[in-house]
């Protein structure tokens, strides 16, 4: 059985249900573009940005300035600079657009990008935009997140040596950086949407804490319908 006092919770703005409590469809932070050469990119979110003249727009990319790399707008996906002409050719090559690789090189050294995946970002950023974002759980003992609960449980026993129920497996969602196995683990964010539209949790802790605090309506004063 689980402990009773888990050794890591997920903060409470991030443990919300998914909308209207559908299954882990994949979500995305922002739409793809509809068509991959030439795209525009007209409603640029603050992440991300185009070097002046346009050029990562036209190879179907921008830059996410937070994580200092490529983001491929159709994968939705960290791409390295290195990578950059072979992803184009092998994943997209039905769009014919060609990539000069020293162009590449120097975009990445003019904006100072990582030449590698960055490390996994801690727990509870604000979501990455550019990148997917899915409906997952988490480990109650540390920041792990997985797709499926029963990878959360074998996560448990063999990283913490403990036992827990499916049922009991805190939810939220998460992003990763890439599905490069060194940059494929899965990290909790606060979606950008909560943030900037949902009260805060001290607010509704405090809000609970008020409505606790007045005295019961006497049994005379109860509608039915408040049960």
């Amino acid at each position: 059985s689980s402990p009773k006092t888990p050794l890591y919770s997920p903060k409470p703005t991030t443990l919300m249900l998914s909308p209207g409590q559908a299954s882990v469809a994949s979500r995305l932070s922002i739409d793809p573009p509809k068509v991959f050469q030439g795209a525009t990119f007209e409603q640029t979110p603050p992440d991300l940005y185009d070097v002046p003249e346009g050029t990562l727009s036209t190879w179907g990319f921008l830059i996410n300035r937070r994580l200092k790399c490529f983001i491929c707008m159709s994968c939705h996906i960290v791409i390295l600079p290195s990578h950059l002409p072979s992803h184009i050719t092998k994943k997209h090559k039905d769009t014919c657009i060609s990539v000069d690789k020293s162009r590449v090189q120097e975009i990445a050294h003019q904006e100072g990008l990582l030449s590698s995946y960055p490390d996994t970002p801690v727990f509870d950023q604000i979501e990455f935009q550019g990148l997917g974002r899915s409906w997952g759980h988490c480990c109650p003992f540390c920041p792990a997140m997985y797709s499926h609960s029963k990878d959360v449980l074998a996560h448990c026993h063999e990283a913490h040596d403990l036992e827990v129920e499916a049922e009991d497996l805190p939810s939220a969602w998460m992003q990763r950086l890439s599905e490069a196995p060194q940059a494929k683990a899965w990290f909790r964010i606060i979606p950008r949407s909560l943030e900037l539209c949902s009260p805060s949790a001290n607010y509704l802790i405090s809000l609970r804490k008020e409505l606790n605090s007045r005295p019961p309506l006497p049994a005379s004063h109860l509608d039915h319908r408040h049960l």
